[in-house]
């Protein structure tokens, strides 16, 4: 997406990694034959799983900084998928798609 959006306007694009939360969503999920308590134990609370978004967002340290991946507020490398053109060129259409007007 940094690549394509380079040519339309000049704006930063960078990814991360969300986190994950404690959420009621797997409530009664134990994760292979685990207990709740071990699965939620992989969970940050949502202000530590929002940390890495509001830093992106916020933080002057990494303003400049684009086409770059983060994770736990720092840089990382991003997955084989993340690197696929093919696949990142098929998000870019589908959300061309489906952000234009009808």
């Amino acid at each position: 997406m940094a690549t394509w959006s380079e040519k339309l306007v000049n704006i930063i694009v960078n990814s991360l990694h969300p986190g994950f939360i404690v959420t009621n969503l797997f409530r009664n999920f134990n994760m292979f034959t685990g207990t709740k308590s071990d699965f939620y134990d992989l969970f940050d609370l949502y202000f530590k799983g929002a940390a890495t978004t509001c830093y992106l967002a916020l933080n002057p340290k990494v303003n400049g900084i684009t086409k770059r991946h983060f994770s736990n507020s720092n840089l990382a490398e991003p997955s084989q998928k993340a690197k696929d053109s093919a696949l990142a060129k098929g998000l870019w259409d589908f959300s061309l798609r489906s952000t234009s007007s009808k």
